[in-house]
């Protein structure tokens, strides 16, 4: 079979535009913005989650809880980095047989970490902690949603990317793992906007392209929640 890394280095290309448009207020600038001394928010697994690790944030019973805004940051920073490996992988000269097995592969492990962020965040809810706190401070509502928008940004971009460079043979098992991933981000802005009323007013104006990557590939759970489309 022939490769189709011309394919894959034009939807780079528009991975690439779409990244570079992410929200300027990121993890990073947000994080450079709090008082100083706040500690650092870690991936899970970290530091934070040793005994010892900071959270002032206690459900009764003394078990640690994150906020949800900690736990959709850790969950950025678990999937960017598999999202930067299969943009990678597939836009080198592959064979789109390889490139839809890589894909498998990144999109599964890119499910699995949204599934642990959707309990993570359920359970705060459910513990009552204090839902929009960033190491140690409530934030605004246009903070929230440049979170959630780098989030939705860098998983969607790159499933727009996937389904252009292997459009030309049978995707449907990667179909069911990009379904499934959207109905976790659906999930995930649903939460969210339980404890931030406001957040889809102006997290729409930052999601850009992505909006049209869910619309061609007819990812509804997540364009409903959006208010895109009607439920």
């Amino acid at each position: 079979m022939r490769s189709f890394a011309s394919i894959a280095t034009f939807a780079t290309l528009a991975f690439a535009a779409v990244c570079s448009a992410l929200p300027t207020a990121n993890v990073a600038d947000v994080a450079n913005k709090l008082p100083a001394g706040a500690p650092a928010v870690v991936p899970r697994g970290g530091a934070a989650d040793a005994v010892g690790g900071y959270y002032h944030n206690y459900p009764r019973g003394g078990e640690q809880h994150k906020s949800v805004l900690e736990i959709i940051v850790d969950v950025t920073a678990e999937v960017k980095p598999m999202c930067e490996k299969l943009t990678a992988a597939i836009s080198a000269d592959i064979e789109v047989d390889a490139a839809v097995k890589v894909s498998l592969d990144v999109l599964a492990d890119i499910k699995v970490a949204l599934v642990a962020a959707v309990a993570d965040i359920k359970a705060a809810v459910r513990v009552g902690v204090d839902l929009l706190v960033l190491n140690g401070v409530t934030v605004t509502v246009d903070v929230v949603a440049k979170i959630v928008a780098e989030l939705l940004i860098v998983v969607l971009a790159v499933i727009g990317l996937v389904v252009k460079v292997c459009v030309s043979v049978d995707i449907s098992a990667l179909l069911k793992v990009i379904v499934d991933i959207n109905v976790l981000l659906s999930v995930i802005v649903s939460l969210v906007v339980q404890v931030c009323g406001d957040l889809i007013v102006v997290l729409l104006p930052l999601l850009g392209g992505v909006i049209d990557i869910c619309v061609r590939l007819h990812l509804l759970a997540l364009l409903k929640v959006l208010a895109v489309v009607k439920a």
